[in-house]
């Protein structure tokens, strides 16, 4: 029992935050200056939460939908599935996940969310695309191996649910939630395992969108 709880959450993990951090590293390399235009492209996501325009919704939603895709083949499957081969069991939902906010952009925008979803939402979006990359400075990363939204799970994981919670309604969010809220899981557990703090953010994301749920104002 005693050598039990001796395990870490690293100890768990096939790879070192080394190894994974020259991989992410490697990744921005190869796609830049995607890491440098992310933020930018989280601002054009706060805004279309803040203003909530028809012509701002789908055009983030459907940024988005890319962004799930385009990480899922350049990141998972070419480079995180070399040394975790569990992620082959993740194309598939975020492939579905992209697929699903597409088809959400393509649809007449639905009410303004209530007041203090909207709010969490925000929070969410500004943590998933402007602060969770400051990780960087907590774990003492070089900022070449900065992880953003538009390149990275856990990042795009928690702006999504921000962005679903505050531009869905019904069916719609109960359709796109449930696949960020599991990776924020996965992510912000193997965050800790990296000896991340940051990753309490990811992991704190799902119970933040559900506090959001809660019918709390009118």
């Amino acid at each position: 029992m005693e050598t039990l709880f001796s395990y870490r959450p690293g100890d768990l993990l096939l790879f070192s935050p080394r190894v994974y951090w020259q991989l992410v590293a490697g990744n921005n390399d190869a796609f830049w200056p995607l890491p440098l235009l992310a933020p930018l492209m989280a601002l054009v996501l706060l805004w279309a939460l803040y203003r909530q325009a028809p012509a701002f919704i789908r055009t983030s939603l459907a940024l988005t939908a890319v962004a799930w895709a385009f990480v899922c083949l350049s990141f998972l499957w070419l480079e995180y599935r070399t040394i975790n081969p569990w992620v082959t069991w993740t194309i598939a939902p975020f492939l579905f996940q992209g697929g699903a906010l597409l088809l959400t952009a393509a649809r007449p925008p639905q009410p303004p969310a209530q007041p203090h979803r909207k709010g969490l939402s925000l929070m969410l979006v500004a943590w998933g695309g402007l602060i969770h990359p400051l990780g960087v400075l907590v774990d003492q990363r070089n900022w070449a191996a900065a992880d953003t939204w538009l390149l990275y799970p856990e990042p795009l994981a928690v702006a999504t649910l921000g962005l679903v919670l505050g531009l869905t309604r019904g069916w719609r969010c109960a359709l796109l939630l449930p696949i960020p809220m599991v990776w924020c899981v996965i992510g912000g557990a193997t965050l800790l395992g990296l000896e991340s703090p940051f990753g309490w953010g990811v992991l704190l994301a799902p119970l933040v969108a559900i506090t959001a749920l809660l019918p709390l104002t009118r």
